[in-house]
C-alpha cells in the first residue's frame, strides 16, 4: 500500500500536490479490488504522490495530441467515458478551460477520488458522476468531444457505448477512443503473450502457464476488441472515423512521435525505414489488424443543412 505524507494544496508550474482528502479517498478506491477494470489494482508500484503525478502528465500528453489532431475544435462540453479516478479529465479541464468537462465512471469509489482531485484545480472544476457508457444520462446532441481511453475493452455491451456516444455527440462533435488491439498476441492487463483471437479458454491456459493463474478471472469480463468490431460499430452508430495507427506509426519513423510502450516496435519501424519498405509494411500491418493498440478519431458527421450553410459561408 501506498505512504502516506502530508502535502499543502498547490498547483505550481503545473504540479499538484494531493490533499489530506484526496489521499484518503484514494485509500479506499485501491482497496476496492472487484472492479472490472483493474487487476491488483492496490499494487501500483509506486508511492501515491509519485504515481499520480505521472498519471497527470500521461494525461496532459494525450490530451495534447487529442488537441494536436482537433485544432479546429473548441468543445463546450467534454465527456470522459470511463474516468476513472479522473485524472484525464483534470487534463481536459487544464487544456479547454471554458468547457464544461464532464467525467463518467460507473465506480463510486473512484467518482469520490476524483470529486476530491477536482477541488484540487479551483475554477473551473470537472465534474462526475457515476454512471455506464451503455446508458449515458446525457441528451442527444449535447456533446462536442468525447473521450473514451483504455475503456471500452472493459464495458458490457461496445455496440451499444458506440451508439450511445453517436447518440450526444453533436454533429460535428469529435470522439478520441483508445484501447488495447486483440488481434495482438499479448494481453496488456496481466502482461501475458497468447492468441486472444482464438478466444478466452486459450487465453487462460497462456495466463496458467505463465504464472497468473490468481488473476486469471480477471479475463472474464474483458471485451476483446478488434479494429473490425469497432469500426464496425462506429458505422452502425452512423459515424465516421479514422484509423490513427497508421499516422502515427509513419510519425513513429520520422522521429516525431513518442512511443510509451512497445520500444522494440519502434526500433523495427525505425530499421524498416531505413531499409525503405516501412510504409508497406505499415500497410500490410493496419489492412490486418496486426499492431498493438487501437486508436481512432471518429467524427458526427454535419447535417445537409450545416454543410449547406458552411457552404455559403465559404
Amino acid at each position: 500500500m501506498y505512504k502516506r505524507q502530508v502535502h499543502d494544496t498547490a498547483m505550481v508550474a503545473g504540479t499538484m500536490n494531493l490533499t489530506e482528502e484526496a489521499r484518503s479517498a484514494w485509500g479506499g478506491f485501491l482497496n476496492n479490488q472487484g472492479n472490472r477494470g483493474h487487476a491488483g489494482r492496490a499494487d501500483q508500484g509506486r508511492e501515491l504522490d509519485e504515481y499520480f503525478q505521472l498519471a497527470l502528465a500521461s494525461a496532459r500528453e494525450t490530451v495534447a495530441m487529442v488537441a494536436r489532431e482537433l485544432p479546429e475544435a473548441q468543445p463546450h462540453k467534454i465527456l470522459e467515458i470511463g474516468s476513472s479516478t479522473g485524472v484525464n479529465c483534470l487534463a481536459l479541464q487544464q487544456h479547454y478551460p471554458s468547457a464544461d468537462v464532464i467525467g463518467l465512471e460507473p465506480e463510486s469509489e473512484a467518482v469520490e477520488v476524483a470529486q476530491q482531485l477536482a477541488k484540487m484545480c479551483g475554477d473551473p472544476q470537472p465534474s462526475f458522476m457515476c454512471g455506464v457508457g451503455e446508458d449515458i444520462p446525457l441528451a442527444a446532441q449535447s456533446v462536442d468531444l468525447i473521450v473514451c481511453s483504455t475503456v471500452i475493452e472493459h464495458v458490457y455491451d461496445v455496440e451499444e457505448v458506440i451508439m450511445e456516444m453517436g447518440r450526444v455527440l453533436r454533429p460535428g462533435g469529435n470522439i478520441y477512443l483508445a484501447a488495447p488491439n486483440y488481434v495482438w498476441p499479448k494481453e496488456p492487463h496481466l502482461k501475458i503473450w497468447g492468441l486472444p483471437l482464438l478466444g478466452k479458454p486459450l487465453l487462460r491456459l497462456a495466463a496458467r502457464l505463465q504464472g497468473k493463474t490468481e488473476q486469471i478471472g480477471f479475463l472474464d469480463h474483458l471485451q476483446l476488441v478488434t479494429p473490425w468490431k469497432i469500426e464496425r460499430s462506429f458505422r452502425a452508430a452512423g459515424l465516421s472515423y479514422t484509423n490513427y495507427n497508421k499516422i502515427k506509426a509513419l510519425r513513429v519513423m520520422e522521429s516525431n512521435e513518442s512511443v510509451k510502450a512497445y520500444q522494440k516496435v519502434r526500433t523495427l519501424l525505425l530499421f524498416l525505414n531505413r531499409l525503405g519498405i516501412a510504409k508497406l509494411v505499415v500497410g500490410l500491418a493496419i489492412s490486418v489488424g496486426f499492431y498493438p493498440s487501437l486508436l481512432y478519431f471518429a467524427k458526427q458527421p454535419l447535417t445537409p443543412e450545416q454543410l449547406e450553410e458552411g457552404g455559403r459561408r465559404g
